[in-house]
């Protein structure tokens, strides 16, 4: 067994081990006076289920696919309104028909997956529970903000440890280049907990009228095709080989920084990326091996990338760089890096099952806007035009 598979089992068994523990250990906690009957609470987690398969994909990196959908907060409404054992069997109920959904339809999911999916909702859970439980929340203690707050708290809490705990996972799976920027996203943090937190009115409704969570629930269910037209726009706009800008979106997104620049009279610059000699890669290790070399270049040019950089994939082999603000040095200087980086990179490519190592070049050309350009394809023009000087003086160069 390597050392990647060992961690991975390792560290799954240890949250496996934890979420048995807390299953065990936990007291009968009551949160409501009443936690209904055996009816009610497989209503509950039938409402879960059907919610859990309402699901929208979103991610920040085409290789490493982050789904979302509605169960958090149907889930976090279980901690309030169930006993423990009694979320304890809801989570498990909900996890597995998931994982038999999955298998059925041909996802090739795991008994370890499973395993953890259950353990993870379990450890939340606990989570959600100490913060309540130590606050001394009570459901149907009205509407003031302290219980709120506290319902708050929870949330996140739950929110955090799901969080943490699926990032150490996918790190133990598949590595650290595997995580992604999903992290580092705030605004996927906020929606999670903000869709965890609509847990609470769902909770108190079901605790007045189980009735009252299917007005509840179809609202959701008309909100989550809102929720995925930003995606549907991300996922149009991304080159799915290389994670950056498709050529049609970086073309609007130039035109849009060429009109700002030259209406505020500021600096713009473009670099255009062409790998050299790149279908000798194709000829020699074959398309797949050229796929992941563009898909590590993709990587390697969007990490070198600030707030206000667009980079795109504009050819086949061919990538751009928009550099608003950025002085001409600048640009010479960002070209550099990145021919640098490519440079000292090595690719791999399997080869009747043995990991071939070879190298790659870029050239790169370097335009900046100028008075007389009337439009970004003028711009364009001359970044063109400066990487044929750079093919020409012998390539792995950069012109402007």
């Amino acid at each position: 067994m390597s050392t990647a598979s060992r961690t991975k089992f390792i560290y799954i068994g240890v949250v496996c081990f934890a979420a048995v523990a807390l299953w065990l250990g936990f007291d009968e906690f009551a949160l409501v006076p009443n936690h209904g009957n055996v009816i009610t609470t497989m209503a509950l987690i039938c409402v879960t289920v059907i919610a859990s398969s309402m699901r929208i994909e979103r991610s920040t990196d085409p290789n490493n696919q982050i789904s979302i959908s509605l169960d958090s907060p149907f889930v976090f409404a279980t901690v309030l309104v169930l006993s423990w054992h009694g979320f304890v069997f809801c989570v498990f109920v909900v996890q597995t028909i998931n994982w038999l959904k999955s298998r059925f339809a041909g996802v090739n999911a795991s008994l370890y997956e499973l395993a953890f999916s259950i353990s993870n909702f379990v450890i939340n859970g606990a989570a959600a529970l100490l913060v309540l439980h130590a606050l001394h929340f009570r459901l149907g203690s009205g509407v003031e903000p302290l219980p709120l707050l506290v319902a708050l708290a929870a949330a996140v809490a739950m929110t955090l440890v799901n969080i943490t705990l699926t990032y150490l996972f996918i790190l133990a799976v598949a590595g650290q280049s595997s995580v992604g920027a999903w992290m580092r996203k705030p605004d996927i943090w906020i929606s999670d907990i903000a869709m965890t937190s609509v847990g609470l009115p769902v909770a108190a409704l079901w605790s007045i009228n189980p009735w009252l969570v299917v007005p509840v629930q179809a609202a959701l269910l008309f909100i989550l095709p809102a929720l995925a037209v930003p995606e549907l726009k991300r996922k149009a706009q991304t080159d799915g080989r290389t994670g950056l800008y498709t050529a049609t979106a970086f073309d609007e997104a130039a035109a849009r920084c060429f009109e700002r620049a030259r209406q505020r009279e500021e600096s713009l610059g473009l670099i255009l990326l062409d790998i050299d000699h790149f279908k000798r890669v194709n000829d020699s290790y074959g398309h797949l091996a050229g796929d992941a070399a563009l898909a590590r270049l993709g990587v390697i040019v969007g990490s070198m990338c600030r707030d206000t950089t667009i980079a795109g994939r504009v050819g086949g082999e061919e990538f751009g760089v928009l550099l608003p603000g950025m002085s001409l040095q600048g640009a010479i200087a960002f070209a550099e890096r990145a021919r640098i980086s490519i440079e000292r990179e090595t690719f791999y490519a399997d080869a009747r099952g043995d990991r071939v190592p070879f190298r790659l070049t870029i050239s790169a050309g370097i335009a900046m806007l100028e008075p007389g350009h009337r439009d970004i394809f003028e711009l364009k023009a001359a970044a063109d035009r400066a990487l044929y000087r750079a093919k020409a003086a012998g390539r792995n160069r950069h012109a402007s």
